[in-house]
């Protein structure tokens, strides 16, 4: 066996490229530091490139070290200390977040089965602690060999080849996991402006502790890392390593030990999962080497998709309201492959759905048996067929009739009265909430019945200070429109007071139209509600007018995205 080089800066210079976010590197870079080997190893070679002024002037200028001290082992407090230390050694700016168990939004301190609540609770310091920095992106030490384990993970869990493809090189954090403002794992609007990056996804484990040992950096393991019954990944890890031992006739350190009862029926799963995987793996390749170059290989399949999936999108939709995407059923027909049909399924879901954006919700959890429902109808209906229907997401597929001009006509509203000009389409929404009628939300309340006084009310208190004119108030409103409120108006124009007393008026945000779309109103005892802000264009055919000049300064965007990260 031949030495394993070092990664070296100039190596690793371009994977950090491949990583940069849409809209290019944010100012500073935020780096997820566990202690260990990999995050180590990517905290110098970033340092390397980063810290040296006027290199490369187009990727971040600061570089912060962020340290999650979970508390659930009693090294915790030693392992965070040492990432301060090593942070400092190498010249970069640390912080350590401590998990504080118990304290809202956190549960209670884990005693066992705990993986899955720390998993969630370290996302949720990490992004904490980018707030407080002001770091829009975060740095991951995963490697090739994560690679793995999280494809066979995947593909135990019935994922199948799109899963198989393994972690991405760059992502947007999304809104997050969590249930709403406050509550563990939420990220909000904020997230659709985060990013997550991993420049070591290309390297093998055995470089990266080659690259620790070349340039004499101290790391520290983690125990639970080698308790293959804790977690499923440690079982994996323990098979790989057990197999390749096997396969090379080595001895290896000891049988594999037993699985907890969890985790007991894993085994037979874990060897299928390897060789499903092992069939799309080069003939040149064997062992780890192999599965590296399987997921690989699958990845660059993946990547490939995405980019027709994103091509198509462009070319076969037809302008629609806000929130909704509107697909050109003669436009589809072109596309035969399935897995392309698929991706357009997924990212107009995940586009549409009230659930938060990068959810499994809202992309319907990706079981396959509903994805490959709504391929089906919306590429085989014809015009005497065509129904609305709902297959996960909280999003309705309705057909359409669309002229040459582009104008689309909702089907129940036009079915036997067709023409040549009309093709069919259909059109993605959200799916109606509990209340059938939108006049219910003036008198029941509901999630899509905002009232937002006391929310601007608390931020006027403390924009007390002159330079508070320009303050702002952001509002998420059914995880799809970001609405923001200028505080200084409010207070000057509708004279809402500034204390805790009682309110003579409410700002409130109601649906309107089949697409549910924001509208905020200005309601007053005795007088006539006003309407504020709404969006423009998509209700004029109800008879409905457009607001006059508004009082307060407000803005009212979409804020999903329809692309692949």
């Amino acid at each position: 066996m031949g030495v394993i080089s070092a990664i070296t800066p100039g190596e690793f210079f371009p994977l950090l490229q491949r990583c940069k976010p849409l809209r290019g590197w944010p100012r500073k870079l935020a780096v997820a530091n566990s202690g260990g080997p990999d995050s180590t190893c990517l905290l110098h070679l970033l340092r390397c490139i980063l810290l040296q002024p006027g290199t490369h002037p187009e990727l971040p200028e600061i570089l912060i070290s962020v340290t999650v001290d979970h508390g659930l082992q009693a090294v915790s407090s030693s392992m965070a200390e040492h990432t301060e230390n090593l942070a400092k050694s190498l010249g970069v700016e640390h912080l350590t977040q401590k998990i504080v168990w118990s304290q809202p939004p956190f549960p209670a301190k884990p005693t066992e089965a705990f993986e899955s609540i720390a998993r969630d609770a370290r996302y949720h310091s990490i992004f904490q602690a980018m707030s407080s920095v002001g770091a829009n992106a975060v740095a991951f030490g995963h490697h090739a060999d994560d690679q793995v384990e999280t494809a066979l993970i995947r593909l135990m869990n019935g994922s199948g080849v799109t899963g198989a493809a393994g972690m991405r090189h760059c992502r947007r954090w999304g809104m997050g996991f969590g249930n709403g403002e406050g509550s563990l794992g939420w990220a909000g609007y904020e997230g659709m402006n985060r990013w997550i990056v991993r420049p070591l996804l290309g390297i093998s484990k055995s470089r990266i502790l080659a690259t620790c040992e070349a340039n004499g950096l101290q790391y520290v393991n983690d125990p639970t890392n080698f308790q293959p019954e804790i977690t499923l990944r440690n079982a994996i890890r323990q098979f790989l390593t057990s197999e390749y031992a096997e396969s090379n006739a080595v001895n290896a350190a000891s049988p594999m030990k037993p699985l907890s009862p969890a985790l007991a029926g894993s085994a037979a799963k874990i060897g299928s999962a390897t060789s499903f995987l092992r069939t799309y793996q080069p003939s040149y390749c064997a062992g780890s080497d192999g599965l590296r170059a399987a997921v690989h290989q699958l990845s660059a399949r993946m990547d490939s998709i995405e980019d027709q999936v994103s091509e198509n999108l462009l070319r076969r939709s037809v302008p629609s309201p806000p929130s909704t995407f509107l697909f050109h059923s003669t436009r589809l027909s072109s596309i035969s492959e399935n897995s392309v049909r698929l991706g357009m399924v997924l990212r107009t879901l995940r586009y549409v759905s009230p659930y938060p954006w990068g959810s499994p919700r809202a992309e319907a959890h990706r079981r396959s048996k509903s994805l490959q429902q709504i391929v089906d109808k919306v590429w085989n209906a014809s015009l005497l067929d065509a129904k609305p229907f709902v297959a996960g997401g909280a999003v309705v597929w309705a057909p359409v009739l669309i002229s040459n001009t582009g104008r689309f006509i909702m089907l129940d509203q036009k079915r036997g009265r067709l023409n040549p000009e009309l093709s069919l389409g259909w059109l993605a929404s959200r799916q109606a909430p509990a209340l059938k009628s939108i006049a219910g939300y003036n008198t029941t309340p509901t999630p899509l019945c905002m009232d937002v006084t006391d929310l601007l009310v608390q931020r006027i208190g403390k924009a007390t200070a002159p330079s508070a004119q320009d303050d702002f108030v952001d509002v998420l409103y059914d995880c799809r429109f970001l609405i923001r409120f200028s505080t200084r108006r409010i207070v000057d124009l509708l004279q809402i007071p500034t204390t805790e007393t009682a309110i003579p008026s409410r700002v409130v945000i109601e649906p309107e139209t089949r697409w549910y779309l924001p509208k905020i109103v200005w309601k007053r005892a005795g007088l006539e509600d006003q309407v504020l802000a709404r969006l423009v264009g998509w209700w004029r055919k109800d008879g409905v007018e457009e607001p006059k000049e508004s009082p307060v300064e407000i803005e009212i965007d979409s804020i999903r995205t329809i692309d692949a990260l």
